[in-house]
């Protein structure tokens, strides 16, 4: 559990010498004494005068999380401690949560913690919390009062504390917790038993036999196995789980598990964590009704064996390091609405860790193997780096082509214009294939194997190589213009590996004569004009077939 806090001495200094019975609200701290938003109070242990000493937050502060604190009561205290009270850091002391204590992950990391999350208004219903929120199934916090931390009440005003107003009934909210949590789920269900109440989500070990009925969130039943009249849910999405160190949930031969409920807003999540089973056997049957989902997380395992019936009109999703085997995948019936989302890194068999033997798993969701090429390329690699290459010039293409698919193996084999191409490190799925634009043409063949079939995929295309900038004209600014002594013809980049190309510029005065004349191919040509007569001239800047024209003022 996270848990950020700040303690009074770090708060508030050399406080920590002058701590006697002290009470530590959350907050937003009530009326304390006729002070309003108290935060604690406390009286000095060595004072002649026994005065409380408050300190308050301002009106204006944000509600925060109401989280569990600690209090000191008496002085003696402080002396069992010999002089733990004058110490700063000591452990002896009390320490008010800045956030939340219940591990509410919304509020985010105790480096990087919101202050100011309020989890009243975030989390709106005490009676239902939601776990992808926070660890604990449920929490206490009356609302409209602040009172001391850790206290159990019970209705009635408690004079001792020094404020009748303490008089929410914690206690029987505890008894209520505790008598809720049981589940009553026999360990072999033969009737019918519906998980709906919100205090009863962790789904134990339990083997749903011939003419047992498991639903989740059926409004229409008693709550587990009860026989009083079923109200409405409170809450029209459900979810259960089972237990991190396995729960092994077994439909047989004659028995029903049903997620949800159909043509109704009733949903249901069932999520199957790490260790656990869920093992449907022949002749059972599941159904996962439209909106509801089935959720294998990483180290669950799903097992349909071969005679399961699996009607599928919610989701099924299997995560990244999740088990799944299905031993006849036609014993899946995907409805309109259903969708099964299986990550490429799930394992299409049963934990090993579970010890099942027996099963002839085949891979699910059933896959049609494909296999495309992408091709991606640069004018200009580094000569330095992890895979160095000479610098190009904008005639020259590096490409990498890489080998796609669904249901495709880790070894792959290229050739290039019908040789083999040597990889370093293994099979890679990319090669780096070199190209001048005199020889534009490759022929590419990759082959490799594929999860679905014992049969090995081979594909061939043909790349031609384009060379967009290869003896592409650029444009060339001159300046400045008019002129005096020097004169600077430049050729323009477009971007940072863009080569230079040859360039000529020839100089011609008012009656047409060739004054000047030169070339570059480094993409910059200087001029000394100083020599040339004063006037106007005109310009020719010439890139292969490319000719650009323009007037010169020499001043």
């Amino acid at each position: 559990m996270e848990l950020l806090y700040t303690s009074f001495s770090a708060a508030f200094g050399t406080l920590t010498s002058t701590w006697g019975r002290n009470y530590a609200n959350s907050l937003p701290g009530a009326s304390s004494r006729g002070h309003d938003n108290v935060v604690y109070r406390y009286t000095k242990p060595y004072s002649i005068f026994d005065r409380w000493h408050y300190v308050q937050v301002s009106s204006n502060t944000p509600t925060y999380d109401q989280a569990p604190g600690g209090t000191r009561t008496t002085t003696a205290d402080a002396e069992k401690e010999g002089k733990g009270y004058l110490i700063s850091g000591s452990d002896y002391q009390t320490f008010i949560p800045a956030i939340s204590a219940l591990d509410v992950s919304a509020a985010g990391s105790i480096y990087s913690s919101n202050l100011y999350y309020n989890i009243e208004n975030n989390i709106p219903d005490p009676t239902g919390p939601d776990p992808t929120k926070y660890a604990f199934e449920a929490y206490y916090a009356p609302a409209g009062t602040s009172e001391p931390h850790i206290n159990i009440t019970n209705g009635q005003a408690y004079s001792s504390y020094g404020n009748p107003t303490y008089t929410s009934n914690n206690t029987a909210w505890i008894l209520n917790e505790l008598a809720e949590s049981a589940h009553n789920l026999p360990s072999l269900l033969t009737g019918t038993y519906n998980y709906g109440s919100l205090y009863r989500r962790l789904l134990p070990s339990v083997e749903v036999g011939a003419g047992g009925q498991l639903f989740i969130n059926n409004a229409n039943l008693p709550n587990s196995g009860g026989v009083n009249t079923a109200n409405d849910l409170k809450r029209s999405s459900f979810e259960v789980y089972t237990s991190s160190c396995g729960s092994r949930v077994q439909v047989d031969q004659g028995g029903t598990l049903t997620l949800g409920q159909p043509n109704d807003a009733h949903l249901a999540t069932v999520r199957i964590g790490n260790l656990s089973l869920l093992d449907l056997r022949a002749g059972s049957q599941i159904v996962v009704q439209a909106g509801s989902v089935l959720r294998i997380v990483k180290g669950g395992t799903l097992v349909v064996r071969s005679g399961a019936t699996f009607t599928l009109n919610g989701q099924l999703v299997v995560e990244a390091g999740a088990y799944i085997c299905v031993e006849n995948p036609a014993d899946i019936a995907t409805g309109p609405a259903g969708q099964v989302t299986a990550d490429a890194s799930a394992y299409r068999y049963a934990n090993p860790a579970l010890g099942l033997s027996g099963l002839a798993c085949q891979f699910y969701p059933p896959c049609q193997p494909t296999l495309y090429l992408t091709y991606s390329s640069t004018p200009n690699r580094p000569a330095t780096g992890p895979d160095p290459q000479p610098n190009l010039t904008d005639c020259d293409r590096l490409y990498t082509v890489t080998a796609r698919g669904n249901g495709l193996d880790t070894n792959f084999s290229w050739t290039v214009d019908g040789a083999p191409y040597a990889t370093l490190g293994g099979h890679p799925e990319s090669i780096n294939i070199l190209i001048h634009n005199t020889d534009p043409f490759r022929e590419i063949t990759v082959t490799v194997g594929n999860n679905c079939t014992s049969q090995l995929l081979t594909l061939t295309q043909e790349l031609e190589a384009e060379f967009p900038r290869c003896n592409a004209a650029r444009p060339v600014a001159m300046f400045p213009n008019p002129a005096t002594n020097t004169l600077t013809f430049e050729q323009a980049a477009t971007s940072p590996d863009e080569q230079a190309t040859e360039f000529a510029v020839s100089l011609y005065d008012g009656q047409g004569q060739l004054r000047w004349q030169g070339s570059s191919r480094t993409g910059k040509l200087n001029v000394n004009s100083a020599s040339l007569p004063r006037g106007i001239y005109g310009v020719m800047i010439s890139q292969g077939k490319t000719v650009v024209r323009q007037n010169l003022s020499l001043e």
